[in-house]
């Protein structure tokens, strides 16, 4: 079982997120979902889910947002992002993707999880050595493999990676696990509604499938020891980048 007690995770109205915290909640965790979409939450809350109504690309207020949730959730042991968005878009046509499109997505992926970073690691290590804690961003194959009509996202998702090795390296002697999950082409919902955009030949891993193996993954091994959970087609992304980049990396930093 995860040894996380109390996940607030963020972005888990739908898709991965949704998933991950209905399995965290079936093995009787605690768990606070954030999203932007209150019918959503509703429906959420209904299933015995703990809801929180939060926008994370109005970073202006995520300071205040997490003065709140870790006020009323004072045992928040496990910070989990899991939002996010995609914008297909040509360079070669400036009407497909404006310049507030741009920055809503590098904000969304990026900018805002480097902030929750901050007011959540914090809060962590005031704990004391003795008291565990996990910080967790689920970013993408695309960080290691990028496709080219998604060029913004590609390029957020490996800025991530790179967050979270930063991360790791400078929390290596404390109690804060720092863990990236990096899923594939997943049939979410948003996959099977989009699917006819998606190249013939990319075929999307079940989302049962997916969550079974990052949990078997979560559940058996220490969380200091996780570093890249990784399942379908990404493991060999990830492998091929720690045993290559990765290893350059562990020599003068150990991460």
């Amino acid at each position: 079982m995860a040894p996380f007690n109390t996940i607030l995770l963020l972005g888990a109205t739908s898709g991965l997120g949704e998933s991950a915290a209905k399995r965290l909640l079936g093995q009787g965790k605690k768990v606070i979902v954030t999203g932007r979409r209150q019918a959503r939450l509703d429906a959420l809350k209904a299933e015995g889910l703990e809801t929180y109504a939060m926008d994370v690309s109005d970073i202006a207020a995520i300071p205040k947002h997490f003065d709140t949730l870790f006020s009323t959730y004072p045992d928040i042991d496990t910070v989990w992002i899991n939002s996010g968005m995609a914008t297909r878009y040509s360079v070669k046509d400036i009407n497909s993707y404006t310049d507030a499109d741009l920055a809503l997505e590098v904000t969304t992926n990026l900018t805002a999880a480097a902030i929750i970073a901050r007011h959540a690691i914090p809060r962590f290590l005031a704990r004391g050595e003795g008291v565990e804690s996990h910080f967790l961003i689920t970013t993408s194959g695309l960080a290691y493999v990028p496709i080219p009509f998604f060029p913004v996202y590609n390029a957020c998702k490996a800025g991530l990676h790179y967050f979270l090795v930063s991360l790791r390296q400078q929390l290596r002697d404390s109690p804060v696990s720092v863990i990236e999950i990096v899923p594939p082409y997943v049939a979410t919902e948003y996959v099977v509604e989009n699917k006819d955009e998606a190249p013939k030949n990319l075929q999307a891993m079940s989302l049962k499938d997916y969550e079974d193996e990052v949990f078997a993954q979560l559940d058996n091994i220490p969380a200091k020891q996780l570093k890249e959970v990784a399942a379908g087609p990404a493991v060999q992304r990830v492998k091929t980048w720690r045993d290559g980049l990765g290893a350059m990396i562990a020599k003068p930093f150990a991460d």
